[in-house]
């Protein structure tokens, strides 16, 4: 990715990486064999798109960009 204006690069050390990546799988709900659920739908925006069941609940406080 190339950074802009809109668009940052920031670094972080190695910890730091762990926690978020243990952050982001907690979020996850899984099936009883540990996978990620996936969500099949026609609502994607692109070939690549896929959606996942997540821990939590959005609100109008609560967003994906939250």
């Amino acid at each position: 990715m190339i950074e802009s204006e809109t668009c940052k690069k920031i670094e972080i050390s190695t910890e730091q990486y762990v926690r978020l990546s243990d952050y982001i799988h907690k979020s996850f709900k899984l099936n009883s064999t540990g996978d990620f659920i996936k969500i099949e739908t026609t609502a994607n925006r692109g070939e690549t798109d896929a959606f996942y069941e997540a821990n939590g609940r959005y609100s109008l406080f609560n967003t994906c960009n939250s």
